[in-house]
């Protein structure tokens, strides 16, 4: 995968100390591709009147990673390392601005014409459980579930408690599941479909 190709990573995190894990998850990619960070869309979840606390709290970890580990010569955050800080949003407000990125994203990588792109025209897969999900396979790396990730537009990661929002369910045409005897964390099945994705990269 290179930069054009990189799909948008849409992660619903509900701690902060999550958010922290996947930013370093991330920046372990920065060699391999640079745009992994900056292609990250953090969703938080809608939470009433603690919505603006939680919000101070996710981004308090994103600053705190922009100058303990982009920043670790000690020298001022250059405005390249702002662009490769991840998007922070609502799940409320997540829909039309993930439909907006990726329009953007793929005018910008695959010179798609805005006047004949879709919904349809995307490939967004959910990491989740489905009927019509795609197995991913460690012992098989040119898998159908790995070829549908190396192509997709976007990847959607749902909250540990409750998956994929139902707003953002709406949004997916595809699914990739991890087997497993038992439940996975967030950062694990990040770091399985990142392996799976940039394996062949």
């Amino acid at each position: 995968l290179n930069d054009h190709e990189m799909p948008l990573i849409v992660a619903c995190i509900e701690k902060p100390g999550n958010l922290h894990r996947i930013l370093m998850l991330c920046h372990q990619y920065r060699h391999r591709s640079t745009s992994v960070l900056s292609n990250l869309i953090v969703v938080m979840p809608d939470e009433g009147e603690r919505s603006s606390g939680l919000k101070q709290l996710f981004q308090g970890a994103i600053d705190h990673f922009r100058e303990t580990i982009l920043n670790q010569d000690g020298a001022s955050v250059h405005d390249s390392d702002e662009d490769c800080l991840p998007t922070l949003m609502y799940e409320g407000e997540a829909v039309p601005l993930l439909w907006s990125r990726l329009h953007q994203h793929n005018d910008n990588g695959k010179q798609q014409d805005e006047r004949t792109s879709s919904p349809q025209e995307h490939s967004i897969i959910g990491i989740d459980l489905h009927p019509n999900a795609l197995t991913l396979s460690g012992y098989d790396y040119a898998s159908q579930a790995q070829l549908a990730l190396m192509n997709a537009d976007a990847v959607i990661f749902g909250y540990e408690s409750t998956g994929i929002p139902r707003n953002m369910d709406d949004m997916l045409n595809n699914w990739v599941q991890i087997p497993s005897r038992s439940s996975i964390n967030l950062v694990a099945a990040m770091s399985i479909i990142f392996d799976a994705m940039f394996s062949a990269s």
